[in-house]
Formats: C-alpha cells, sequence, structure tokens
C-alpha cells in the first residue's frame, strides 16, 4: 500500500422526494485498486429524477466524478499516487461471456460507481481514465462529454447529413458541438424551450431555433435527430426527419411520463429508424477526455454554477424547483475550481 489512505469516506444519501442524509464508511483500500479523493462531481438531470422520484430508499447517486489518486494498492498499476482520473460510472468488466466475446457493450457484470456525492471514493482500476492536464471544469465534463460522443457514434454521421439535436441543456448543446468540431457536420440546428440560447451562442452553435417556433431552421427536416430532451418530445422528433432518417434518444424523465405515444404511421411508411441509446458502459471515456484537452476552453462556458461539496442537498432542491436550467452545475472538492 502506498501513500496514506483516510479512515473514512463522507457520503450523501438520497430519497424521493428530496430527502438527503449524510454518513460515514470504513474505507478498506485493501479492496481495491485505487483510493480517488473526489475532486469535481458534475450534476446530471438523473441525480434531480432520483432525488425527485426515483430513489424510493436511501441510495447513492453522483456519477459524473473524478479526482486525483491518494492511494495505491500496488507499485505496477496503469496508475500512481497523485494522478489525475476520471471515474466511469459503468465499466465493462472484461471477465464475462459478453465481454470475452468482443461485445463488451452488453456486459453482464458491469463494474458500476455512483460515488461522486462522497469525499472519496474506493475504485477498480477498470473505472479509472488518464486525466491529466484537465482541470476541475474539465473533469467535470467528461462524463457528459462520453454521452454525447455516444449518441453521436450511435448515430452513424456522414458529413452530409443534417442533424437536428432536440434539447438545449448541457448535454444537447455538447451533442452539437461534437457534431459539428469532431465528427465534422457542416449542417448542424439544436432545437430549445427558450426563445434564445446564450450558452448555444457562447459555444459558437449560430442554428438555433425555439422547439415550438415557426422559423425555418425549427421546421427544419434532417437525416438524423438527436434527443436529449424526455420522450414526450420523440413525436416531434419523427416528424423532422427526411425519408429514411433516424432519430436517436437518450432521454428521460420521471417513470410516468416514460410511456409516450408516436405516431406509428410516420415511422413505417417514413421508412425510419428509433434507436434508443444508454451510455453504460463508458466506453468513450479516452475520447471524451482527449476532446476536452483541446476543447475545454470553449467548453466550460457550459458550466454556470460550482458549489461546494457542503452544499449538494440545497443545490439538488432548489435545482427541482426551476423549469430551465440554463447551464451545467458542478460540485467542487472545497467550493473551488483547481
Amino acid at each position: 500500500m502506498h501513500s496514506a489512505s483516510p479512515d473514512l469516506c463522507e457520503r450523501v444519501l438520497v430519497k424521493a422526494p428530496f430527502h438527503f442524509t449524510r454518513d460515514q464508511l470504513p474505507i478498506q483500500p485493501a479492496d481495491a485498486d485505487y483510493v480517488v479523493r473526489v475532486d469535481v462531481c458534475g450534476l446530471c438531470k438523473s441525480d434531480l429524477h432520483a432525488a425527485q422520484n426515483w430513489a424510493s430508499d436511501w441510495q447513492e447517486v453522483g456519477h459524473e466524478f473524478g479526482g486525483t489518486i491518494v492511494s495505491a494498492r500496488q507499485d505496477d498499476g496503469r496508475f500512481a499516487v497523485g494522478d489525475r482520473v476520471a471515474v466511469r460510472n459503468a465499466s465493462a468488466c472484461g471477465e464475462c461471456g459478453r465481454c470475452l466475446a468482443g461485445i463488451p457493450r452488453r456486459c453482464e457484470r458491469l463494474v458500476v460507481n455512483m460515488q461522486g456525492f462522497r469525499d472519496y471514493a474506493v475504485c477498480d482500476e477498470r473505472s479509472l481514465a488518464d486525466a491529466s492536464g484537465l482541470d476541475d471544469d474539465g473533469l467535470g465534463l467528461v462524463e457528459p462529454t462520453n454521452v454525447a460522443l455516444d449518441l453521436l457514434h450511435a448515430s452513424d454521421l456522414q458529413a452530409s447529413h443534417r442533424v437536428t439535436v432536440i434539447g438545449a441543456g448541457t448535454l444537447g448543446l455538447m451533442t452539437a458541438y461534437f457534431a459539428q468540431h469532431a465528427f465534422n457536420v457542416p449542417e448542424v440546428v439544436v432545437l430549445g424551450r427558450a426563445a434564445a440560447s446564450p450558452l448555444a451562442t457562447a459555444i459558437g452553435i449560430t442554428e438555433y431555433a425555439s422547439f415550438d417556433g415557426n422559423t425555418p431552421a425549427a421546421r427544419r427536416h434532417a437525416d438524423r435527430v438527436i434527443v436529449t430532451t424526455p420522450p414526450s418530445t420523440l413525436d416531434r422528433a419523427l416528424a423532422l426527419l427526411r425519408p429514411g432518417g433516424t432519430v436517436i434518444t437518450g432521454g428521460l424523465d420521471s417513470f410516468d411520463r416514460c410511456r409516450v405515444r408516436i405516431d406509428v404511421d410516420k415511422l413505417i411508411f417514413g421508412q425510419h429508424t428509433l434507436k434508443g441509446v444508454c451510455a453504460a458502459p463508458n466506453q468513450h471515456f479516452d475520447e471524451a477526455i482527449a476532446l476536452l484537452r483541446r476543447h475545454s476552453v470553449v467548453l466550460r462556458r457550459l458550466i454556470s454554477l460550482r458549489v461546494s461539496r457542503r452544499n449538494i442537498e440545497s443545490t439538488l432542491e432548489a435545482w427541482g424547483g426551476r423549469v430551465h436550467y440554463g447551464g451545467k452545475t458542478i460540485v467542487l472538492r472545497d467550493g473551488v475550481a483547481h
């Protein structure tokens, strides 16, 4: 065992609706490869859903996190004390039948990490990605960048495609940004609820339209419509497709609003494809980190709020009362980005 490992970690637990508690757990560094000091954790809409209505009993939910290794079990691992790492919230095990058959996407024994609302996380080496060179802002954007990349890779994009992204939250804007800057798609429109999006403008997205507007951008048909909003928008997404186009969605909502109606006539007679994407296991962390090393100066503009770990509970509760979310919130170890 190398370097000093803390004896205890503090964690935040949630139970719907908006109940919180904190407790302390003993750290057993001999049972895992590394102890990671959690420096930053992004807040995700799924954290809000859990706090609001998903968590029927006490559970941990922080999953967009990373930090600094403070203890390593052995000398010859991939990482060492002091290394900066992003933590995959779901990593393929590499050992089950599906992983050994070359299909880790369908891993039967995911290595799951929901430790972002702790001060220290105990992590398997398979869960870690080298995040050297990223500050706290960049580290807090790794997981949503991975999700955006999962949506984009699933879209089978070509440079000739027209792409519409429904949703002007952090995920939607990141998806649109990387469609242009990593997948070289020139025609990308973002549709959001508000009449304008200062955040879209801030990161250089020029084609933005109100979802309910009557503008050419809002009515434009696309080869790919990527949905980052709740399932209620799927019917509108199908209506925006060119013949033979594809809707790709990763959007969720509360349990009762995940059951929606779509016009199957549009699906069948438009010869469309409707594709659901789940970014677990996290297959694009290394690609995400490489992109953020080049683009984080621009994408940090999506971060509108940086809060201390002391304020996780009040931040989630306040978020539940808002209609528009206005950018990314990240939780910092001491409330100051490094």
